[in-house]
């Protein structure tokens, strides 16, 4: 139920308002003179104040400043029997809702009260909603910046003349880099690959042009030297209006991704050399045997990888000792050659020892 102050110094005009207003649904408090309504005022929050511009002792001009001192949002209805046009400027200078004038009629009250009343209302309410939205607004902008903050890539905000606005935490994380130390976008350029710097100083042009830039591919120093390499996108930052102010940028590191991609480049090469060496039929001849040739050329591609130089050593059956192969020497022909390997196995069976159960 809204609640009232009625402040004058004739005793009918504080019962007449307060039986009119209370009959319309009002809770009417009544003060005599100025110190009576601050200290009704220090103990209870009012919606409208109808205040007498002529008091004793601290007139009505006077308590209404007093009145905005404490509560700039309370509408007060200005009351007088001799209206003048200055004090009435005044009035309404100082923050007076309405000016009315004795006598009153009273509908004109229950009217002037009720839009009175509805302004404080809306005041209200406007308030209550502002502060919403502000709490809102607070909690949006703290949980946008713990998820920047809290993201495993790189991101980072430039205005227009380069200067960061804005860079998380991976920075330090991923390229040990303190964030303090990139301030411009100079210092990324700087950190930049010397075979990638021109491809992304197009894509901050394209960016401050209002086209996005992405699937880009740069490399980027880390704190210790090593190279890594990172996907980047870029994108106009765009205000409201439509106005550009700035460019952002999202940095994900794909520099695993790059080297498995090199390591099954390079295995696919070794399965052709093996596939390539094994000859043009071998596949369709024994494709088991043509499949163990892959996994074997890939095993050893990996193993030459991690162990450089590294020469696998010959496996023999057991129980046989191992022969290199006689090969004839290379001024015999091709018939005196077949003839002198088919002898060496003989000349060897001949100085070999004769079994001891045959010995005479």
């Amino acid at each position: 139920m809204p609640r009232l102050l009625v402040v004058d110094d004739e005793r009918s005009i504080r019962v007449t308002f307060r039986d009119t207003l209370s009959k319309h649904g009002y809770e009417v408090d009544v003060a005599a003179d100025a110190e009576e309504a601050l200290r009704l005022l220090a103990q209870q929050t009012y919606d409208t104040v109808l205040l007498d511009i002529v008091l004793p002792r601290m007139n009505g001009i006077t308590l209404l400043q007093q009145l905005k001192e404490r509560d700039p949002d309370v509408p007060v209805v200005m009351i007088t029997g001799d209206p003048h046009l200055q004090t009435a400027t005044e009035a309404l200078r100082l923050g007076a809702y309405d000016y009315l004038q004795k006598p009153i009629n009273r509908r004109t009250l229950v009217h002037v009260v009720q839009r009175a009343v509805d302004r404080r209302r809306l005041i209200a309410e406007k308030k209550a909603l502002e502060a919403q939205l502000a709490l809102r607004l607070k909690e949006s902008e703290a949980a946008f910046r713990q998820l920047i903050e809290h993201s495993s890539d790189i991101i980072l905000g430039l205005d227009l003349e380069g200067h960061v606005l804005v860079v998380n935490r991976s920075l330090e994380t991923v390229l040990g880099h303190p964030r303090h130390t990139w301030h411009h976008v100079e210092v990324l350029l700087q950190h930049c690959h010397p075979e990638d710097t021109a491809a992304l100083q197009q894509a901050l042009a394209q960016a401050a042009g209002s086209h996005p830039a992405g699937d880009l591919e740069v490399r980027l120093r880390r704190a210790d030297g090593a190279w890594l390499w990172f996907s980047l996108v870029l994108y106009p930052l765009i205000r409201e209006d439509g106005a550009i102010f700035g460019i952002g940028g999202i940095l994900r590191d794909v520099t695993m991704r790059k080297r498995m991609e090199q390591e099954m480049r390079h295995a696919e090469r070794l399965a052709l050399v093996g596939q390539l060496a094994s000859g043009p039929g071998a596949r369709n001849r024994h494709p088991a045997q043509h499949h163990r040739r892959q996994r074997r050329a890939a095993a050893y591609g990996a193993r030459q990888r991690r162990h450089p130089g590294h020469r696998p050593a010959r496996h023999h059956r057991a129980g046989r000792p191992h022969h290199p192969p006689h090969r004839a020497p290379a001024h015999l022909g091709p018939q005196q050659g077949t003839a002198h390997a088919a002898a060496v196995p003989a000349r060897a069976a001949a100085t070999r020892p004769a079994p001891a159960g045959n010995a005479l």
